[in-house]
Parts: structure tokens; sequence; C-alpha cells
């Protein structure tokens, strides 16, 4: 039986040897190629066609989202998973639309890479459970238009109403239906019921 070969695309020496080395337990699988940059993994790939690409996110120079996208128009069969320390829906969004076929946590067990791996490898795609119902509660709130989006981060601001109304422009009353608004859409009833499903779903980021 033929061998899942894998890239691995990451600027940290240590994490890929300690992929290759679990990797390379595997009967089925083979590491055939590492790159530490973007710009390495494309001439990577172009001389070994892996089956499958593990590659970071955040990389300097050339990141990984950026890559994904060079690597997917240049070869659009291209199975890539994406394997990072970020896990905002934003991110998993933007390299699920880029054309990666499984994001994963880099504090991801032993057992689901593999399983990734190999789904992916069969021309499936992958995305962890938890990560799948964040994605699905991040559509959910895409139907909060921009001017709610802004009222609602300034909401988890602690802003008031007056002060959102002067910050924005508009009359008290209007952020009064925003806010209406803004609740109806999210489920809930209270500011402070608004504000941690905002936080919770990545609608607006803590800096």
């Amino acid at each position: 039986m033929a061998r899942i070969r894998v890239m691995i695309v990451d600027d940290h020496y240590l994490m890929r040897v300690g992929l290759a080395n679990v990797l390379g337990f595997e009967p089925d699988i083979e590491v055939c190629a590492q790159a530490e940059s973007g710009d390495e993994a494309l001439a990577q790939h172009r001389l070994h066609r892996p089956d499958v690409t593990l590659m970071d996110l955040r990389m300097a120079g050339t990141d990984g989202l950026a890559t994904l996208v060079l690597l997917r128009r240049e070869c659009p069969g291209a199975r890539v998973i994406i394997l990072s320390d970020y896990t905002g829906v934003d991110e998993i969004h933007a390299a699920l639309q880029g054309g990666a076929a499984s994001y994963l946590p880099k504090t991801v067990g032993q057992p689901e890479l593999l399983k990734a791996i190999r789904q992916v490898a069969d021309g499936r795609t992958y995305v962890p459970p938890d990560l799948a119902v964040r994605l699905a509660e991040r559509l959910l709130c895409e139907e909060l238009t921009f001017r709610e989006r802004q009222v609602l981060a300034l909401v988890v601001e602690g802003a008031s109403n007056a002060n959102i109304a002067r910050k924005l422009g508009i009359a008290d009353s209007t952020v009064k239906s925003h806010i209406s608004n803004i609740f109806e859409k999210l489920g809930v009833t209270q500011r402070t019921e608004a504000v941690a499903v905002a936080i919770k779903r990545g609608i607006v980021r803590i800096e």
C-alpha cells in the first residue's frame, strides 16, 4: 500500500522535528519534505508533490495563509492542514476559505492529528468538533450589520448608550434600536450576556 507523503512547514525547528518523529512511527505515512518558510514550502511542494502539507499559520516572511493561497493557485489539488497556535474563528474561517482542508490547534493529540492526515489524504476535510461549533456560531453572527458590530464593540468596552451615540454620531434612540436588534440576533436579553457571547464567538476581539 502506498504511503501518505507529508510535507511539514513550520519556522520552528523543534516543531518540525517533533512532528517528523511522531509521523515516522506510522507505517502508512512518510515525511517527504520540510520547510521553514512560505517561499521554501512552495519550492519543496513543486519538487516533492506531497499528498498532504502540514503548515503553520504564522511564519516570518510570507505567512501560512498567503502561502496557502499561492499554493492552491499553483496547484489546485494541494491538500493542506493548517496547524496553528491561533484558534480564533476569524483565522480558522480565513484558512478554510483560502482552501485548507483542515485546521488543527498545535495542542492537538496524536490520534486526532493522524485521523486528520488520513482523512485529508483521502480527499475529505476535517475540522475538530469544537472548532466546527465555533465556526457555525460565527456564521450565525454574520447577520449583524456593520453598524451593529460597531455598537456591540462599544458595548463590550463598557460604553453607555449616550457615549455610543456620541462616538458614532447617531441618536440615542438609534443606539437603543441597534442594541435591541443585537440582543435578538444573539439570543440574549442583557448587556452582560451580549458581551459574553461577543467575546466567546470572536465577534469582538479583546486586545
